[in-house]
């Protein structure tokens, strides 16, 4: 019965884990096919060597698996900064 708590409990922290390193995710297509993320359902959530890849569903782990340094390129040459989930603080009015 502790077992089953505990991998509960890990299976919780990995889900929650997985939401927070996806809120910056820098494309809204799936590296492998390029359909549209959430076009089949929920995208599938990767992390590759501490990088984050979404994948539009489970046909795509096997060939990301297969070559994962030929997707993680189309994730580098976006070239689009991760969105920034905290806005700028606004300036002071200046006083004249």
């Amino acid at each position: 019965m502790k077992q089953i708590k505990y991998i509960l409990a890990v299976g919780g922290v990995m889900a929650m884990l997985a939401a927070c390193a996806t809120n910056n995710y820098p494309i809204k297509t799936c590296v492998v096919s390029g359909e549209e993320l959430g076009s089949m359902g929920d995208p599938i959530v990767l992390v590759h060597e501490g990088t984050t890849v979404k994948l539009c569903c489970e046909g795509c782990i096997k060939d990301f698996k297969e070559d994962p340094a030929k997707y993680l390129a189309k994730l580098k040459v976006t070239d689009k900064p991760a969105a920034k989930t905290v806005p700028p603080p606004v300036p002071a009015p200046s006083k004249k």
